[in-house]
């Protein structure tokens, strides 16, 4: 693995010094950049596996409260045996007082009194079992207590692993696909959820050549959903322009089936070059299905506005603009992110790359990233390699400013999801 581009690069980078690609970009420096990141992601994972298992520190007696302290926090007076009462098993004897029950698992209970927010593992209600007779009403007071704890946030360490683990797949996949490899650090051991994304982002690494049926089979028979939508969806932004028109309507009916919205993402990768092949008729009928297409959270542009980039790119620039006047006619509106998307593509289709300045605009860090990801997209379908490497090598640069607010991971993952095929 290298250390990184160069020695010594601006100060607004994350990492200035063998910082990644900021002189330029190639399929190597992608490779450190993609392998680094799953390293320092499962090193963190690692860690953050062993805070939330280490036993908490036992506290100094001089350190513990008196037993009049914690007798006032609790507040309870001593409960009498009750016929309205409810009793659980016998395992400690019994008592009235929670200072009595102290040196059960006091460092457990001072955790759950001082630091509530604390992620703690569900030992209190199993383990502490005591023979009390304690009022109905009572017992409904202290289980309320505990769900709405549970509602507030409080995690089993089962659930806070899975928040850690949840970034790693989607690295995994993307580094697969470019061909790196993604190797963990000292301890890691992948889910099966890691391995499976490793799979299925070697299937995109398909190289230069057509897609044959078999690769095509391999993907359907991904058995998670989820995953095997985005794989198909891979397949298609990356793919399409060495598949014949069977194949891509066979994806296309399975991500139907998988996920109406990355089915409607997907099939404007169709558009860019039934449009470069001047098949006006076809491209007619796809814009109008895409443009019915319902809206999705996880999109950052109107299709509209995708649609307009497809057509100002390909050289149709009076077309496009034709087609935004209609839609704002019919009620469609475009977002200020949406002009800027159309306004960068205009500059490339007048035949020159946007300046870097032509990019602060956007409403966040992760719509300029989309835009940039978008970019390399249409281009690449409208063989303009030259724009698609050009606009990843800006994404890439881009997710190691320090100043950036963005899932850097996701970032890395989005940007090596549409890489293949460019570098």
């Amino acid at each position: 693995m290298g250390g990184g581009c160069v020695s010594k690069n601006p100060e607004w980078l994350t990492a200035p010094t063998g910082a990644f690609c900021a002189r330029g970009l190639n399929d190597d420096c992608l490779k450190d950049l993609a392998e680094k990141s799953y390293a320092d992601a499962t090193a963190k994972e690692v860690e953050d596996r062993k805070a939330a298992q280490a036993p908490a520190p036992v506290m100094p007696d001089q350190d513990r409260p008196a037993d009049a302290d914690v007798d006032s926090l609790f507040n309870v007076p001593e409960l009498p045996a009750s016929p309205e009462g409810v009793t659980a098993p016998a395992t400690v004897p019994a008592t009235s007082k929670p200072s009595e029950l102290r040196d059960l698992h006091w460092p457990q209970v001072k955790q759950l009194l001082i630091v509530p927010s604390l992620i703690i593992p569900p030992l209190l209600a199993p383990t502490l079992k005591f023979d009390i007779q304690i009022p109905a009403k009572h017992a409904e007071v202290i289980s309320t207590a505990f769900s709405d704890a549970h509602g507030a946030g409080l995690e089993t360490n089962d659930q806070a692993q899975k928040k850690v683990d949840d970034s790693i797949p989607s690295l995994a996949f993307g580094i697969a696909a470019i061909g790196a490899t993604a190797k963990g650090a000292e301890g890691y051991l992948p889910s099966d959820q890691v391995v499976e994304s490793k799979q299925a982002g070697s299937l995109l690494n398909v190289g230069s050549g057509p897609v044959t049926d078999a690769q095509i089979g391999k993907v359907s028979k991904i058995a998670d959903k989820a995953l095997r939508a985005d794989t198909l969806t891979g397949l298609l932004s990356l793919h399409s322009r060495s598949m014949t028109d069977v194949q891509i309507n066979g994806v296309l009916n399975e991500l139907y089936s998988l996920d109406r919205g990355k089915y409607a993402n997907a099939l404007i990768v169709k558009l860019p070059g039934l449009l470069k092949v001047g098949d006006l008729e076809r491209a007619k009928a796809l814009r109008g299905l895409l443009l019915k297409s319902p809206a999705t959270i996880d999109r950052p542009f109107s299709m509209l506005a995708f649609v307009a980039t497809c057509y100002t790119m390909a050289g149709m620039k009076q077309d496009s603009g034709d087609i935004v006047r209609e839609a704002i006619r019919n009620g469609v509106e475009l977002s200020a992110d949406d002009q800027k998307l159309v306004s960068l593509s205009i500059t490339i289709a007048n035949g020159s790359y946007p300046m870097m300045q032509e990019f602060y605009d956007f409403e966040s860090d992760n719509a300029r990233l989309s835009a940039y990801l978008t970019i390399a997209v249409v281009a690449r379908q409208l063989d303009m390699p030259g724009v698609a490497r050009h606009a990843i090598a800006d994404a890439v640069k881009f997710i190691q400013k320090t100043a950036v607010k963005v899932d850097r991971q996701k970032a890395l993952s989005q940007i090596l999801s549409v890489t293949p095929g460019i570098m």
